[in-house]
């Protein structure tokens, strides 16, 4: 058959769905629960779509696949990795967002694991998930690349948000002595700051729990929610920003 295929579809102003389009579609897709594809207008224009692609090489080796479109969907160019490690490894949880005239791209990236290791399986010691970006220009060139945070958790939703001051990305971090709670990092004039922590939760799981964090912003203010097992108490918290992610609220619980 023809494998699996992206598609979207546009709620127009009648607040009827349009005719569903397709994306691209292929029979070497990494299709899972927990890792989705996107279709994101960066523009009104500029389009970028992404999906994972199985690498040979092992039962988790997978690249990200994007695409761009430049006619608001209509067309869509061959697909680019937006790594270019060339690793037989993890790369997921993408999170796309209009970025220096061209598409930011977010994601997980398993370049220092071994692709036996799949995420928790292989320890901290051997080498473990890292946070990274790039940006993605109009003609497809990949630019900027850059590492945000050097170990994560490994299959945890990204999210990304755009204050005034520029992009925040909020992920589930990881620490040598697996506490896994929901950090921050802005992107400062360019550069990435250190990841900061949004609460300190202090859940300690030796596994990843696959449960990642959604945030939002206007202007400078931010809002997160995420998911925290902490002390064996489940429960979904939110926390508000007034300074573009710099300093949070106290966090309320939301759903325990």
């Amino acid at each position: 058959g023809d494998g699996d295929a992206l598609r979207y579809s546009v709620l127009a102003e009648d607040d009827q769905w349009g005719p569903a389009q397709t994306v691209a579609q292929g029979t070497d897709w990494f299709v899972n629960w927990a890792d989705f594809p996107s279709v994101t207008p960066v523009t009104a224009d500029l389009w970028a779509a992404h999906w994972l692609a199985k690498r040979p090489g092992g039962t988790y080796a997978y690249d990200v696949a994007l695409a761009l479109s430049r006619d608001g969907g209509e067309t869509w160019d061959a697909p680019i990795n937006p790594h270019t490690d060339n690793t037989r490894t993890e790369h997921g949880f993408v999170s796309l967002f209009p970025w220096k005239a061209g598409v930011g791209a977010l994601w997980l990236d398993g370049r220092n694991t071994s692709a036996e290791g799949h995420g928790e399986h292989g320890g901290a010691d051997a080498g473990g998930m890292t946070l990274r970006s790039a940006v993605i220009e109009p003609d497809q060139t990949i630019t900027d690349g850059r590492l945000v945070d050097d170990l994560v958790c490994d299959c945890c939703q990204t999210d990304i948000a755009i204050t005034d001051q520029g992009p925040i990305a909020a992920y589930r971090n990881r620490t040598r002595e697996e506490i896994r709670d929901i950090f921050v990092a802005r992107n400062v004039d360019g550069d990435w700051q250190p990841g900061t922590a949004v609460a300190n939760d202090g859940w300690e799981i030796s596994g990843c729990p696959v449960n990642g964090p959604a945030i939002v912003a206007e202007g400078m203010h931010v809002a997160i929610a995420w998911f925290t097992a902490a002390n064996n108490v489940s429960k979904v918290q939110v926390a508000h920003s007034m300074d573009g992610g710099a300093t949070f609220t106290t966090s309320v619980d939301v759903d325990v």
